[in-house]
């Protein structure tokens, strides 16, 4: 990458092994894998969530983490210290040479492509530091190509305009898949998948009730439309004149 382009990591994860109870788990994102990916420095802030409906979480994996960075590019620095962060702990239970042992995890890698504001879009990235993030997350792919079908984006924007109807707040932001395909030195680049959506849209809901159904054409496209409620915020610099900061695990 030759620019600087803000985005996200996004991780979706579930225990895979009897050996890892839900609450090592969560000791082991929480106190140690999320203030090792601080520590880095690069990464603004970390989000955990888990999906309302864990059977119908993409891939099965229910839980969720967002990485905030300012420059996606740092993930291609020779000294890059992300994919130096331990994968191993001390809480593991025995037996367990890595996290990898006792879970599985997808990783994905996002640029900001742009936001929903007052109904409008707008390119570019939203300073989303300002407020705590949603009580309620929903992501949206969107089957659509910005380098091919430009002109397919307002169709596209109408559908996501539907899905952030709520009884409360929302904030909307737009990804693109990160065509530099981030990855460790010491492994190859994730291939493409067919049929990819490249276009993730994220869905932030401050109170309320819970969202409006999925709106869309493309009984596809609405099936993947997951939902999640948030875990934990760090950390927390949030404007609390706009919304009170948000507390680890307030479930």
């Amino acid at each position: 990458m030759s620019s600087k382009e803000s985005g996200i990591i996004l991780v979706r994860s579930r225990i895979s092994s009897p050996l890892l109870t839900p609450e090592t788990f969560k000791k082991w994102y929480e106190e140690v894998h999320i203030p090792d990916v601080l520590a880095t420095g690069k990464v603004r802030f970390a989000l955990r969530y888990r999906a309302v409906d864990e059977e119908g979480a993409a891939g099965g994996l229910p839980f969720l983490a967002i990485y905030h960075l300012d420059d996606m590019s740092w993930l291609h620095e020779d000294d890059c210290t992300f994919w130096k962060i331990p994968l191993h702990s001390d809480i593991l239970p025995e037996g367990a040479a890595t996290i990898f042992d006792v879970a599985q995890f997808d990783t994905a890698f996002y640029t900001t492509f742009g936001y929903i504001e007052a109904g409008a879009f707008h390119a570019g990235a939203a300073d989303i530091s300002v407020t705590a993030p949603g009580d309620l997350l929903r992501l949206q792919p969107l089957d659509w190509d910005r380098d091919t079908d430009a002109d397919g984006l307002a169709e596209k924007l109408a559908c996501v305009d539907a899905n952030r109807r709520a009884s409360a707040p929302a904030r909307s932001v737009l990804y693109h898949v990160d065509k530099s395909r981030p990855h460790p030195p010491s492994f190859p680049p994730k291939a493409t998948v067919p049929g990819e959506r490249k276009i993730l849209t994220i869905h932030e809901m401050f109170g309320g009730n819970g969202f409006a159904k999925a709106v869309s054409d493309d009984d596809k496209e609405s099936a993947a439309v997951v939902e999640y409620k948030l875990l934990s915020a760090r950390p927390i610099r949030w404007d609390t004149t706009k919304k009170n900061p948000s507390t680890v695990s307030p479930s």
